[in-house]
């Protein structure tokens, strides 16, 4: 008999001890038991490897390893092997049987060893613990609570207290989960994944102070001893939702890349820090990380990011396909069903995306950004009614329930509807939610434009740019901001940009166009336009630009229909009207060009150009007093335009007020002294006053418009007769003679000539 081999007794007494003390190693609840648990337990099947207690104590601890840390080494491959080998069925035995069912994910299995064990009057507690794993596996939240509850009236340990934990946390109850975790901290002052769990509960109730110090606590030197590494990941995650939160974008982006090298295949932790890029609106980035999600078996949280990723990138049919996914994985999700409505909409179903927007509002009434987009559907109907409904919906939404981006969504939505306060409001508050949101500065910028503070709002769009340069909407919005200040240079240079991200967008080459249009390049703007129309053919402004930049280069019958198709799809916008009226007035349609500067009147276009051009074609149709009261209103809405009170002049001498043309055209060149063709026209009608002194004043007009403009031959045409009237008849035979220099091709030139020669015969007869 070798000597150094115990006795049975002795040896049990051994294995018995061995195992309490790993037992109580896995009750403790942390990575570092858990393994010390395995290795005697290792240790111990060398040692007596046929010993029946033996073999279940081990197939445990390995089976709880993979539980609970995902373990699959060597040790799990010798449970496999030696679970076989297993033949007692006392509840030690079946303990470990439910246990390594529950590690093989065969949830019926383990339940039917397990029942028996942990939800009996007499329990153990390790039966119960794994008992309730597998009730939570098996999405019986409850019934798993009430069996914790029940064990915690024989005992506790920290496992019991982690899980418990964990199951109010799942349910939402904040508090209750809270205090279960305190339970495990005082139990076990240094269990650094009762921190990290702590940690995740109280940055759920927006306690960021105690979160930080909980992560603190668990990541220090001691505490990160024993974490595993899925657990160090989690850790890191946290804190840089933390970061995140405290607006601390650097650290948030070192916690998350931390926990990405911990645990690459977490899905979790690439599910949070592909939010994250969203949240920066790094949509390659974003991307990538909800994409490494699916393929390490990402839930349908990491389908629904990938689609928003898409829909940054533009990536419309990857974004539909992630999108159904996400709503297929979990149904009844609102937002799911708005975003699968945003999708369609980028595709261009509007009416599916409608209906989405109707089915997310059925699941959530009060889900804002599905009441902000069904807005901007009846926007876009021009159903104002219908739009205001869901704005008013929105606002009623506690203010401090909302994300940023809710905010956001209701900013855009009043925006739209003209509600430049309640825009700016909304913005605002985003921005105190966070200082760094792009997309809130950009927002607060277009809503500071709305109310006309141009500075503010440049200072605002250039924040936004600071941190988004690449953003192709941001470009955009910039470029219009430039436009409207004045500035051509960097708005092209923005619209251009816009372009270059994003050029399969209509309303980016439409913008570029327009402002091509404006600068006088037609070829260019005709280039461009042409795609943006082939994008979309009913975009209005798109063919405004385009009917503008053909007329600019002649082609007035393309041009002509463009304009009234831009007219048809938005008869309300006086600017078109204008536009489609000069059109016809090139084209020499005067009734036509009349017809349209009404309506863009009646429309209420408040623009001096409109009334100056339905005067000029007033005239041309003999309407006199009426082309005086449109030049009229015209002067009077730009009355430091001398032109308009010349043309104001003109239609009372043309419709007989003398009187009056000599008084606006006096107006006009008390303002401009050096308008041409005016002084001959103020000449002409103190010389049809014919009033003591008038003949003097006429003769002095008209000698002021030969200096004004030498080459005014009206005026010397005038003179000349004024002079042959009054006797002077080398004055008059100098300007008739001036007049035939300009005007060779007159029609009166053989009367002029005539009257040349019968002056000069006068002078040799009566010098």
């Amino acid at each position: 008999m070798n000597e150094f081999l115990p006795s049975k007794k002795a040896a049990t007494a051994t294995e018995t001890k061995v195992i309490e003390q790993g037992l109580a190693k896995l009750n403790r609840g942390d990575f570092a038991g858990s393994r010390e648990a395995v290795a005697a337990a290792a240790e111990l099947i060398a040692a007596v490897p046929d010993d029946e207690e033996v073999m279940a104590f081990f197939v445990l601890a390995a089976s709880e390893l993979k539980i609970e840390y995902g373990q699959v080494g060597a040790d799990w491959d010798q449970a496999k092997r030696i679970v076989e080998k297993i033949k007692k069925t006392r509840p030690i035995q079946n303990r470990a049987r439910g246990a390594f069912a529950l590690a093989s994910n065969d949830l019926p299995k383990a339940k039917q060893f397990l029942a028996a064990l942990g939800d009996a009057p007499n329990a153990d507690l390790e039966s119960t613990w794994l008992y309730a794993v597998a009730l939570i596996n098996g999405n019986e939240f409850g019934r798993a609570a009430q069996v914790l509850d029940n064990a915690f009236k024989r005992g506790s340990s920290i496992r019991l207290l982690l899980l418990r934990a964990a199951v109010a946390r799942d349910r939402g109850q904040l508090p209750e989960a809270a205090e279960f975790y305190d339970r495990a901290l005082k139990a076990a002052p240094n269990n650094a994944r009762a921190m990290v769990e702590l940690a995740s509960v109280r940055l759920r109730q927006n306690d960021t102070k105690g979160a930080g110090e909980m992560l603190a606590k668990a990541l220090d030197t001691d505490g990160r001893k024993t974490l595993d590494a899925a657990e160090e990941a989690r850790a890191n995650m946290l804190r840089g939702s933390l970061a995140t939160a405290s607006h601390d974008l650097r650290g948030a982006e070192a916690a998350y890349e931390r926990a990405v090298s911990l645990d690459p295949n977490s899905p979790r932790v690439h599910e949070a820090y592909g939010e994250f890029r969203l949240q920066r609106l790094e949509w390659d980035k974003a991307a990538r990380h909800f994409e490494a999600a699916i393929q390490n078996g990402g839930s349908a949280v990491a389908y629904g990011g990938a689609a928003r990723a898409y829909l940054g990138q533009n990536r419309l049919l990857e974004a539909d396909k992630a999108i159904n996914e996400a709503a297929t994985r979990d149904s009844g999700n609102a937002r799911y069903l708005y975003l699968q409505g945003r999708v369609a909409d980028a595709i261009g179903k509007a009416e599916e995306a409608y209906r989405k927007y109707e089915a997310a509002l059925k699941a959530k009434p009060d889900l804002v950004e599905a009441l902000a987009a069904e807005g901007l559907v009846w926007v876009s109907r021009n159903d104002k009614a219908r739009a205001q409904e869901r704005l008013d919906v929105a606002l009623k939404v506690p203010t401090d329930s909302l994300t940023a981006v809710e905010d956001e969504a209701i900013g855009d939505l009043a925006l739209s509807m003209g509600h430049r306060d309640k825009a700016r409001d909304a913005f605002a508050r985003a921005l105190q939610k966070d200082p760094n949101d792009p997309i809130a500065h950009a927002g607060m910028g277009k809503a500071l434009a709305a109310q006309g503070d141009l500075a503010a709002a440049r200072k605002q769009m250039e924040m936004a740019l600071n941190q988004l340069e690449t953003d192709a909407a941001l470009q955009y919005e910039y470029g219009s901001l430039l436009r409207r200040m004045g500035q051509s240079d960097g708005a092209l240079q923005s619209f251009r940009k816009a372009v270059k991200l994003d050029s399969k967008e209509p309303l980016y080459r439409t913008r570029l166009g327009g402002i091509l249009v404006e600068r006088g390049d037609l070829e260019e703007a005709e280039a461009q336009l042409r795609q943006a129309v082939a994008m979309n053919d009913r975009l209005p402004e798109a063919l405004y630009f385009l009917g503008r930049a053909l007329a600019g280069r002649k082609n007035l019958g393309e041009a002509q229909d463009l304009m009234k198709k831009a007219v048809e799809i938005d008869p309300d916008n006086p600017e078109f009207l204008y536009h489609l009226g000069l059109i016809y007035e090139r084209g020499l349609q005067v009734r036509d060009a009349i017809g349209a500067y009404t309506r863009a009147l009646d429309k209420g276009s408040k623009n001096a150009d409109t009334y100056e051009h339905l005067g000029l074609n007033l005239m041309i149709e003999n309407r006199f007093r009426d082309a005086v009261n449109s030049f009229r209103k015209a002067a009077e809405l730009d009355p430091k335009r001398p032109r308009l009170w010349a043309l104001v002049g003109d239609a009372e001498q043309q419709s007989g007020d003398v009187d009056g043309a000599i008084r606006d055209f006096q107006r006009a060149l008390a303002q401009d002294p050096n308008l041409p063709s005016v002084w001959t026209k103020l000449g002409i009608a103190y010389k049809d006053k014919d009033c003591r002194g008038c003949r003097t004043k006429a003769v002095d007009a008209l000698q002021r418009a030969t200096r004004v403009d030498p080459g005014d031959a009206l005026a010397h045409h005038e003179l000349g007769y004024m002079f042959k009237d009054d006797g002077h008849r080398r004055e008059a035979i100098a300007e008739f003679r001036r007049y035939l220099d300009l005007r060779p091709d007159a029609g009166d030139v053989s009367s002029v000539q005539d009257d040349i020669y019968y002056l000069q015969e006068e002078s040799r007869r009566t010098p």
